[in-house]
């Protein structure tokens, strides 16, 4: 079993890992029919992954052949680590929904198993991580009453809180733009807005810009408006990037800079990147997401309004 299986999936692999370790202790070999044996080379993968992204791909790969393992062996306890591995997996690879019906199967079948409060807790993420909000926000109240301890250090207080602020007026932000001038929520009234929280320092807000840039184009002229809010250092490290990455929408900046940015503590952002998507009454759809979810939601929000728009009639030509 490679580092990267034990990495991103630590609930599934533990059991896996446990059969591994008794057999190198001298316990008897597992006949080749085991099922624990069995998943154990399912996910043993060949060649070694050598990054997490590389490992997320090819466990994509084998999803379905892990799905029809788990459906095979669901009396077994090796189908309960793969239906696991399977929820973990599709939780890092933004497949929620493949990993809800996981996840459903798992706590139905499974009531009683020692990583139940786990399990739970990944079906919350996952509907969370599905944009199923309300059914999110039941799920972690009912974690926090039924394991409280976990929920703490999990900081599940903290998620159901933003999930509390998802259909809610957004700030009524007022800041300035990199030429000093003043920028206020209420001057994108009318559009969808997304609200990019970023800096020229993190690697992984600069790994989103191309494709944000992508879908700003794609949709602006539908009515789509982007702000960014740079959490840089200071006003010129946001000019330079800002001017790196030929970023096309208004940029923010406000002192003191960093986390301490008005604009970033009134929305209450202390990990970036983060996407914010505001409805044209100024309230909030969706917060903290990936570029590719907010991809999803836009084609949802403008795609879905393109195809609701009916043909016009065709009219006569007035009698002579």
């Amino acid at each position: 079993m490679n580092r990267w299986v034990r990495w991103t999936c630590a609930l599934c692999t533990a059991t896996i890992l446990l059969h591994g370790a008794s057999t190198a202790h001298g316990a008897e070999p597992s006949p080749p029919s085991d099922p624990m044996k069995q998943l154990a080379e399912l996910l043993a993968f060949e060649p070694a992954p050598t990054s997490r992204d590389e490992f997320l791909e090819m466990g994509r790969e084998r999803l379905p052949r892990i799905e029809a393992f788990a459906e095979q062996h669901m009396a077994h306890p090796a189908g309960a680590a793969a239906l696991l591995f399977i929820i973990e997996l599709t939780l890092a690879i933004n497949e929620p929904d493949r990993g809800i019906g996981a996840a459903d199967r798992f706590l139905h079948r499974y009531p009683n198993h020692e990583n139940l409060a786990q399990a739970k807790f990944m079906a919350a993420m996952l509907q969370r991580k599905a944009r199923h909000y309300a059914a999110a926000q039941e799920a972690f109240e009912a974690y926090v009453e039924e394991y409280p301890e976990d929920a703490e250090q999990l900081d599940v207080q903290t998620m159901l809180d933003a999930l509390r602020t998802i259909g809610t007026e957004a700030p009524a932000f007022e800041t300035t733009d990199l030429t000093g001038a003043t920028v206020k929520l209420s001057d994108f009234r009318g559009k969808v807005l997304v609200v990019d929280f970023f800096a020229g320092w993190c690697p992984p807000c600069d790994k989103q810009t191309p494709r944000l840039i992508d879908l700003y184009h794609q949709y602006h002229t539908a009515g789509l408006a982007v702000v960014g809010v740079s959490v840089d250092r200071t006003v010129d490290d946001a000019r330079a990037y800002t001017a790196r990455r030929a970023i096309p929408w208004t940029v923010t900046f406000q002192e003191p800079g960093l986390w301490k940015n008005p604009v970033a503590v009134a929305f209450g952002v202390s990990e970036i990147p983060s996407l914010w998507v505001i409805d044209s009454q100024g309230r909030i759809l969706h917060r903290d997401l990936s570029v590719g979810e907010l991809a999803d939601v836009l084609a949802e929000l403008f795609d879905a309004v393109d195809e609701a728009e009916p043909e016009p009639e065709p009219t006569e030509p007035p009698s002579p």
